[in-house]
């Protein structure tokens, strides 16, 4: 998915992509209870933000993320800045 996404930006001339706020909201939702009982959570480390999130990790292997972020990529996604054609 980052790469489909950064080949999309080049070939739409897209400086950038956002996500929803409501997808990102659910996305640490979950990853946050994901984590829950996990040594992450457990233990002091700078892996936790100051509040206690955990902030660089993710529970579960590559092909899980893989798959989510190839279905989530694009629905996700909200309005891209155009590139400026040179003057």
């Amino acid at each position: 998915m980052p790469c489909a996404a950064v080949k999309r930006m080049r070939r739409e001339r897209v400086t950038a992509i956002e996500v929803k706020a409501s997808f990102e909201a659910r996305w640490d939702r979950w990853l946050q209870d994901a984590m829950e009982g996990t040594s992450w959570a457990m233990s002091n480390n700078y892996f936790k933000a100051p509040t206690g999130r955990i902030v660089t990790q993710w529970p579960h292997g590559n092909a899980l993320y893989r798959v989510l972020t190839k279905l989530l990529g694009r629905v996700s996604e909200t309005t891209s800045r155009r590139a400026v054609p040179p003057s």
